[in-house]
């Protein structure tokens, strides 16, 4: 399995925030839907071990990535096996350059100067941005922006992607052509994991899990759980 939570449960202060999440994900594209403060985002952090490498609380249970409990991993192998992309690209990006931007993670891995340009090459060409070398990340549109974060965590080469409400502050058009990307990159054998509020985008995938107070509730194709009370009564559509 790429990604397996055992039985995990997490709270910043008193009420928890995750309640006994069990679930496992395969070479899957997978969305996660839910109402605001669900719990979603937090899923996301436990997955890639922001919590509780960095983010402290109540932490019960497991997160493995292809077997292996993701507190026996450091952060740099980690890296290599799980990358996540944030619902604002700001967030993300700091450097004056696409190509410092891009460069910065393999770098401080001190991955050779060859390898880096073949990462970055790469990962540019995925995201369609290929002439942007030296452009400024700050003065692109918000859909530029977006891809090249993605392109940030790719040139890690992951094999497991997680995405946290990446279209919330793209037009149609940029949301619908990175959506496009993220097929492709599933496609190639990218696992992804991915929270959005579109039920017209996320009715297009296989897998589709919904939290709710911090519990998984529901887990199907599209078609099985839209037709649950419980889904009808979450009012996600």
């Amino acid at each position: 399995m790429a990604l397996k939570f055992e039985g995990v449960s997490f709270s910043y202060k008193q009420a928890p925030v995750l309640n006994n999440i069990s679930f496992s994900l395969g070479q899957e594209f997978t969305a996660l839907i839910g109402m605001n403060g669900s719990g979603k985002s937090t899923l996301l952090k436990c997955a890639n071990g922001i919590i509780p490498k960095i983010v402290k609380g109540r932490y019960k249970g497991g997160v493995k990535v292809f077997g292996e409990d993701i507190k026996a991993k450091s952060v740099s192998r980690l890296a290599h096996d799980i990358g996540m992309v944030f619902q604002n690209p700001d967030s993300q990006l700091f450097a004056l350059t696409v190509r410092e931007e891009l460069a910065f993670a393999p770098e401080n891995l001190k991955i050779s100067r060859e390898g880096i340009k073949g990462r970055i090459d790469g990962a540019l060409e995925i995201v369609g941005m290929g002439g942007f070398l030296e452009h400024d990340p700050q003065e692109l549109s918000m859909g530029q922006k977006q891809r090249i974060a993605i392109a940030s965590v790719l040139v890690m080469r992951p094999k497991v992607l997680l995405l946290d409400e990446p279209f919330s502050l793209l037009d149609n058009k940029s949301a619908k052509e990175i959506f496009e990307i993220l097929k492709k990159l599933h496609t190639n054998g990218t696992t992804i994991l991915l929270i959005d509020h579109d039920w017209r985008r996320v009715k297009q995938l296989k897998r589709v899990m919904v939290i709710d107070r911090g519990k998984i509730v529901l887990d199907g194709s599209p078609g099985q759980i839209s037709t649950k009370p419980k889904f009808r009564k979450l009012e996600l559509i």
